[in-house]
């Protein structure tokens, strides 16, 4: 596990955090720890190589993928600045369970 971490910056996953959004009258409203509800059916995890779950979680379960170096080498999601490596790790644990 620790060789995974060497590659990748692994912060706390996306769901954990707090998300900020605008109301339709254009004020902020805070969704911490409520994020799963504003978020899209498949969002995008890696925005530097515009990768999505769907990729992220076919892939691993079509190639059987069990490490997040594995996942960011056969889908291109994390390799460029690796800000999404935790949310990576977290959808690896969830689909291989």
């Amino acid at each position: 596990m620790e060789a995974e971490n060497n590659k990748l910056n692994f912060r706390k996953p996306f769901t954990s955090g707090c998300c900020y959004a605008n109301s339709k009258s254009g004020n902020k409203q805070n969704y911490k720890n409520n994020t799963i509800s504003i978020m899209p059916e498949d969002p995008i995890i890696c925005t530097c190589s515009n990768v999505s779950k769907s990729i992220i979680v076919d892939a691993i379960k079509e190639k059987n993928l069990t490490t997040g170096d594995s996942v960011c080498d056969e889908t291109g999601a994390g390799t460029a600045c690796g800000g999404c490596g935790g949310d990576i790790q977290e959808i690896l644990d969830e689909t291989i369970c």
